[in-house]
């Protein structure tokens, strides 16, 4: 190990054992800490687009029906009552939920929300299929005014299911699940809407006190929160930071109260028994092929033979090197739930290997059939030191094993989003993280209705899989159509699983209470407080 590391982490032991420890990354006093962002949110609106670093700030400042608590355990957030039957739930609102101009959140602001969201203009509108016409209203057949939701009154909220969906109540603790105060809605037409602090209504724990754009997010808690006795920070500082190495120093002079570990830091950071934490974050990563018409990877022989040189287990072992990351063997994560045991122990999902020959043989079949002797792709992805290693290393394969020439378009995370919505890719970098505890969070991700399909994949039999475990409640049959999907995905490449992502990190050790989570925004610092 060279000096510089080693002076260095012997600067961050001494920080551990000092109680004097100066900087805003833990302040006790002001009770108050700061953690750093990847990226700049593209909105904070709960209608989209998505984001992960958006969720993170969504879950401190909106609330839906439902919340997890500081044991993970789903208890009542807006709602302190429910009632969930075969086709049909009943939730009771909290007389103290306010907005926080003060005003009450009511059954009503619900019913709006849950109307947009299931409309054609709303990416996510899938997730809320589960609810009676959302699937009609979602394809434009139906008005948004037909969703199975009623207000009975001001503070009694009915739904009516499209099928029975017994995991509703966790979809209620999801960002697209938040109200929305029509009256404040309305003042911001299109994308306006919560594209700046004073653009948004807040209902959660926390309000935004000053959105600096590109530099930092700054929280404050919410006054007007019902539950705001039982929150202990006055402040969470949000600051913008894409270099891991600029996070870790910061960390490390106190500036921040965590620091994800990246291949570099990791190894001086366990050679000097710097404490270290684990955490699956529940993520897939993919290569997503573009099967819009006229684009050379609607060959299916082409997209084949790059997912037979594109290793999961090589691009996570010698190439990412990061503990906590593991190939990913299919769509479906190891953590899902199956009808006895974890999804892929019940099926026996493995990573793909890789097999060169094979891939040669598929790409000179796939040249005849594009008459082309000289293939050249375009490879999106974001402009992240990860995304970039994985591009360069996926680039390296495809000239030495298939003599592609690939291109990488890097660009910033909202650009990448823009550009994989219009179709602007032969590959792009894609991921998933869950928004429930299903594995329908991942299989419904591919149908063709769904405006998260970037690629355009379209496939009848795979289409009605999901259908019909959405409206089946037997653990079984839905068990067999996730293999039947997987095997699917396996065959007719429309994504190439790459990697089922975790992390590693440090944490200020006063820091206390932070709820880390598989669905739903991460880290989460509602229950948070600070040993003295």
């Amino acid at each position: 190990m060279s000096f510089f590391p080693q002076l260095l982490f012997a600067a961050f032991a001494i920080c551990l054992c000092s109680c004097d420890q100066q900087g805003q990354g833990v302040d006790f006093e002001k009770r108050s800490i700061s953690y750093s962002l990847s990226q700049e949110p593209p909105t904070l609106s709960s209608i989209g687009p998505v984001s992960s670093v958006a969720f993170t700030v969504q879950a401190h400042v909106f609330e839906g029906l439902m919340r997890m608590d500081e044991n993970k355990k789903l208890v009542g957030g807006v709602a302190d009552s429910w009632e969930i039957k075969k086709d049909s739930a009943l939730f009771k609102i909290r007389k103290n939920a306010k907005w926080s101009d003060g005003s009450a959140v009511t059954a009503h602001d619900f019913v709006y929300a849950w109307q947009i969201a299931s409309s054609p203009k709303n990416e996510y509108n899938f997730i809320m299929a589960p609810i009676k016409n959302a699937s009609a209203i979602a394809k434009g057949e139906l008005s948004p005014d037909k969703l199975g939701i009623k207000a009975l009154d001001d503070y009694t909220l009915s739904i009516d299911f499209a099928y029975p969906c017994a995991y509703f109540p966790t979809l209620t603790t999801f960002v697209t699940f938040m109200p929305m105060k029509q009256s404040f809605h309305e003042q911001f037409p299109g994308r306006e809407y919560a594209s700046d602090a004073d653009k948004i209504l807040y209902n959660g724990p926390f309000t935004i006190s000053r959105w600096t754009k590109e530099t930092q997010i700054e929280l404050s808690k919410n006054i007007h929160y019902w539950n705001k006795d039982n929150i202990w920070l006055n402040e969470i500082k949000m600051p913008i930071i894409d270099q891991p190495r600029t996070v870790l120093n910061m960390f490390l002079s106190s500036d921040l109260c965590m620091a994800s570990l990246d291949a570099d830091n990791i190894k001086s950071a366990l050679k000097n028994h710097i404490p270290i934490k684990a955490h699956n974050s529940g993520y897939v990563t993919y290569i997503e092929f573009n099967q819009r018409p006229g684009r050379l990877t609607t060959n299916k022989k082409l997209r084949q033979a790059i997912a037979l040189v594109t290793s999961s287990s090589d691009l996570v072992n010698k190439v990412i090197g990061i503990p906590g990351n593991f190939p990913a063997q299919s769509l479906f994560p190891s953590w899902l739930p199956g009808a006895e045991q974890e999804l892929y122990r019940e099926h026996n999902f493995i990573p793909q290997e890789t097999n060169y020959e094979k891939a040669k043989a598929l790409i000179q079949q796939a040249r005849q059939e594009l008459k082309l002797e000289k293939i050249k792709l375009t490879y999106l992805v974001t402009d992240s030191p990860g995304s970039i290693k994985t591009a360069e290393y996926i680039q390296f394969q495809l000239k030495h094993r298939l003599d592609i020439d690939l291109a990488i378009d890097i660009q910033t995370f909202k650009l990448r989003i823009e550009k994989s919505n219009r179709g602007d890719f032969d590959l792009v970098g894609g991921g998933w993280g869950p928004d429930y505890y299903d594995p329908m969070t991942f299989g419904d991700l591919f149908t063709s209705w769904n405006n998260n399909n970037r690629g355009r994949f379209k496939n009848e039999a795979y289409d009605q899989l999901v259908r019909e475990a959405n409206e089946s409640i037997d653990p079984k049959l839905r068990s067999l159509n996730f293999l039947k999907m997987h095997q699917i995905l396996l065959e007719e490449v429309p994504i190439h699983p790459l990697v089922e992502r975790g992390s590693v990190y440090i944490s200020d050790p006063r820091l206390k209470n932070v709820l880390r989570v598989i669905s739903g925004g991460d880290p989460n610092f509602i229950y948070a407080r600070i040993d003295q």
